[in-house]
């Protein structure tokens, strides 16, 4: 009993004294197996020892070990994914990129030997029908230069002057395109006869360059040519229809110069006047760089882009014809500016609310833009005096006229001469005092006349 006393610890004794042996499985005759640790539950007056035995110790390091590992393992991965994601994106679309590139390289090459061959293997009859097919093309194109060339003379473009292209026209370069032994090719003019075929003429009569169409001189009539002779003919052909088609290209570019030269100026007035220009569709594009082949596409683009050019040179100068930028006064004599000055009456400093032009009596004064009459009649100060109503909230002022030549209501176009210059009202000798209002209120009209000069 001594030795139970001895292994038992006096705090437990009494309680281990009251549990039944029924739920102690673990103890035995007071005694405490110490060689294993022991993990002991105690709830109300049960009790329950569980042995924690090596093997399940080893389990739970293991366990836990491995959560742990794969815990940092995932943390890892969800870090470095993001990175390798768009690495591994970027990597794909450099690689797609790189192929489309080979791939329209290698299609440009297979173009390139497939068009070598197909001339090679032409016969001359066939080449002289690809010839004959260029020279409509060039026609068709010379139409559409002609066009613009037209368009840009009533949008007000001034074109550079330079020496003006050849025109071909569709005329048959071969009686037949069964060449045989015999063709007819061009020739210099012999006897009598002439036969309308190709040929070109440089033009040194052109007052205004580019493209206006070139002289076609007469040809004669077919002449044998052996057939050996024909190829080095027809590489003629070829060259002179390539040296037009450079000429065509050459002049397209003066034209849409000239044109982006005169919109940016034409923008800049219309900021100057306050006129708001529609903008254009924003620059939304992409894709990878392919070179175009065809020649004929490219120049019918630039085309449309040059037509659209002058559209808007038509559309602003519109604008600016329906603004007050002309003098009423054909060469005239400005005698007082816009601005504070001495009242000639009063002695008085007192703003004038226009521009007094020096005329004889009796001059005609002429309406500045398209516009309503809203006013002809008597007012102080203006004596006899038109009022003209214009787009975009302006109006002009015509006073001391000595006649009047319109009516309230009336509309007129720019130039219309609105009556005569007099002295009628406050004024000291026969002028005419000429207001720009924009809104009711006056502004200095030499600001408008300006305008008008540059343009």
């Amino acid at each position: 009993m001594a030795s139970q006393d001895a292994i038992t610890p006096p705090a437990r004794r009494g309680l281990l004294a009251r549990l039944p042996l029924f739920r102690l499985p673990l103890l035995r005759l007071g005694r405490v197996d110490r060689s294993l640790p022991k993990v002991i539950i105690a709830h109300g007056d049960g009790v329950r020892a569980y042995t924690v035995r090596p093997w399940m110790m080893g389990g739970a390091a293991a366990i836990f070990l491995l959560f742990g590992t794969g815990y940092i393992g995932a943390t890892v991965y969800l870090i470095s994914r993001d990175g390798l994601l768009g690495g591994l994106l970027q990597h794909q679309v450099s690689m797609q990129y790189s192929y489309e590139d080979r791939i329209a390289a290698l299609r440009a090459d297979v173009e390139r030997v497939t068009s070598q061959r197909l001339v090679e293997s032409q016969n001359v009859g066939d080449q002289v029908a690809l010839l004959v097919q260029r020279q409509e093309v060039l026609d068709h194109r010379q139409d559409a230069l002609d066009g613009l060339v037209a368009q840009a003379r009533d949008a007000g473009v001034v074109l550079a002057s330079s020496r003006p292209a050849p025109r071909p026209r569709s005329r048959p370069i071969f009686a037949s395109k069964d060449v045989g032994a015999t063709a007819a090719m061009p020739a210099v003019a012999q006897g009598d006869g002439p036969a309308p075929m190709l040929a070109y003429a440089e033009a040194t009569q052109s007052p205004d360059t580019i493209i206006t169409g070139s002289l076609i001189r007469p040809v004669p009539s077919s002449v044998p040519v052996r057939k050996g002779d024909m190829q080095p003919l027809v590489e003629g052909l070829r060259a002179s229809i390539g040296t037009a088609e450079d000429n065509q290209s050459r002049a397209l570019t003066v034209i849409d110069e000239a044109a982006s030269r005169e919109a940016a100026h034409l923008g800049e007035v219309a900021a100057k006047l306050g006129i708001k220009v529609a903008p254009k569709p924003a620059d939304a594009q992409g894709g990878p760089f392919v070179p175009a082949t065809d020649g004929a596409l490219r120049f019918v683009d630039r085309i449309r882009d040059v037509h659209e050019t002058l559209k808007e040179i038509t559309g602003l100068r519109g604008r600016f014809d329906a603004t007050p930028l002309a003098y009423p006064i054909a060469n005239p004599v400005i005698s007082s500016t816009f601005g504070y000055r001495r009242d000639p009456f009063l002695g008085r400093l007192a703003l004038h609310s226009g521009i007094d032009f020096a005329e004889p009596m009796g001059t005609a004064a002429r309406v500045t833009a398209p516009g309503k009459v809203v006013f002809a009649g008597w007012s102080n100060g203006y004596g006899q005096m038109v009022e003209v109503q214009h787009a975009g909230g302006l109006s002009t002022r015509y006073g001391h006229l000595s006649e009047i030549d319109v009516r309230a209501g009336q509309t007129l176009a720019r130039g219309d001469v609105i009556g005569r210059v007099g002295e009628t009202g406050r004024a000291t000798g026969p002028h005419l005092h000429y207001e720009t209002r924009r809104n009711g209120e006056a502004v200095d009209p030499a600001f408008y006349l300006e305008v008008g000069r540059e343009l």
